[in-house]
C-alpha cells in the first residue's frame, strides 16, 4: 500500500503512538492533543494557561475546563492549575 500524508512545515503537533493505544476516550484524546499543541520543545509556560488554549480552539473557557477535568479524571493529566503534565494512561496500568 502506498500512503501519502500531509507534511506541514509549521502548525502541527507530534503525538506519541501510545496515545492511540491509550485508555482515553476520543473526546479526552482531543483535549490531550489541544493541550499538547501549545507545548513547544515539551514546555508551555503562561500566566494565562488554559485560557490561551481555549481561545486558540474557539472553545468557551468553562467548556474547555470541563474537558480538562474529564481528562484529569481519566488519568491523562496530572498536577494542578499552576503546574501540570500530560501523561498517557493505559487500561492495564503500564507507566509511560
Amino acid at each position: 500500500m502506498r500512503l501519502k500524508a500531509p507534511q506541514p512545515s509549521k502548525d502541527f503537533t507530534i503525538l506519541p503512538n501510545g496515545l492511540l493505544e491509550s485508555s482515553l476516550s476520543p473526546a479526552d484524546r482531543d483535549t490531550w492533543l489541544m493541550i499538547a499543541s501549545v507545548c513547544r520543545d515539551g514546555l508551555f509556560d503562561s500566566p494565562r494557561g488554559m485560557v490561551i488554549i481555549s481561545e486558540l480552539y474557539h472553545i468557551p473557557y468553562n467548556t474547555f475546563m470541563a474537558r480538562v477535568r474529564r481528562l484529569k479524571a481519566a488519568g491523562g493529566l496530572k498536577g494542578n492549575q499552576h503546574s501540570c503534565e500530560l501523561v498517557i494512561p493505559y487500561s492495564d496500568e503500564i507507566p509511560i
